[in-house]
């Protein structure tokens, strides 16, 4: 009769199994297929058009590529990861498999990694992208000389974790009102709200708005020349937030036919989980302290 094993090995096992699922899922979903095609035609635009100066348009630099994935293309990448992080967090309660799945003898955080693994999946490609389209578009215009130092940076050191971030976000918001289109509003009035106050009410401190950082410039002359620095503090602040936010909603996690606050409530301050959550929350708000304090001094 073989025995049944549930160890450490198994849950790390299922975690990058049930990742890689949950990323084909949304890799195959049309909709998917359809804004990711739109995101790219706009980009490969952008980027062939440029910025006419007087009716010329720009040399294609390495640092115009990049400059111009912040269009339209910014726009789609917001969309898709608010749209996708509230699908693949409600997935199994759509398909009706919740009531099979969350009988299941998996722990909570390898079914709540595995989907956050699939977003951070869909993060590193849309980060990606942006540098096949620039040289596609540089190679099209003759021009050869690409910066793949700039590439790398500006893409896996800074844009990538914005994407993360969104998608933290997302997955909190989620988590806490514990409905996909009401999430989905929530979500995006979050990121109204702060648009409004910056914009419109030229309220620009950027240690009050999430994942907000200040503007930079690459130059041929000095490459990230003195932003790269306070880039750098900004996102390890906002990241080291991002995953309070994502350590929430895995104690806010519902899971079972009792669908309530209370249920998630009760589920976190069991003894073995409030004992490792107290830890958790008290490495990940000092970190966070120290950040700010090494940001604000």
């Amino acid at each position: 009769m073989p025995c049944r094993l549930f160890s450490r090995r198994l849950d790390w096992s299922n975690l990058w199994n049930l990742g890689k699922l949950e990323f084909q899922n949304i890799l195959r979903d049309t909709y998917f297929i359809s804004i990711m095609l739109g995101a790219v035609i706009f980009l490969f635009l952008d980027d062939w058009i440029g910025n006419l100066t007087y009716g010329v348009p720009d040399r294609p630099l390495t640092m115009n590529m990049l400059l111009f994935k912040t269009y339209n293309y910014g726009l789609f990448a917001f969309i898709l990861l608010m749209f996708y992080a509230g699908e693949t967090v409600h997935r199994d309660r759509a398909t009706n498999f919740s009531s099979i799945g969350d009988a299941l003898p998996v722990p909570n955080w390898v079914q709540l990694g595995s989907k956050f693994l699939a977003i951070v999946g869909i993060c590193l490609m849309l980060a990606t992208l942006p540098m096949a389209v620039g040289v596609i578009v540089q190679v099209l215009h003759g021009y050869f000389n690409f910066k793949f130092e700039y590439y790398f940076i500006d893409l896996y050191l800074i844009t990538f974790w914005d994407y993360l971030q969104m998608a933290m976000l997302a997955f909190f918001v989620h988590a806490l009102v514990n409905n996909k289109f009401i999430g989905h509003f929530a979500g995006l009035g979050i990121w109204i709200v702060m648009f409004v106050l910056r914009n419109f009410l030229e309220y620009g401190y950027n240690l009050a708005f999430y994942s907000f950082k200040p503007g930079y410039l690459i130059s041929d002359m000095n490459d990230f020349g003195h932003f790269g620095q306070p880039l750098c503090g900004f996102n390890l602040y906002w990241t080291a937030f991002g995953f309070i936010l994502l350590f929430l909603a895995a104690l806010l996690w519902s899971r079972g036919a009792e669908q309530s606050f209370q249920r998630g409530g009760r589920r976190s301050g069991s003894a073995g989980t409030c004992a490792s959550a107290s830890g958790w929350r008290h490495w990940l708000s000092s970190g966070s302290a120290a950040l700010v304090l090494s940001i604000t001094t």
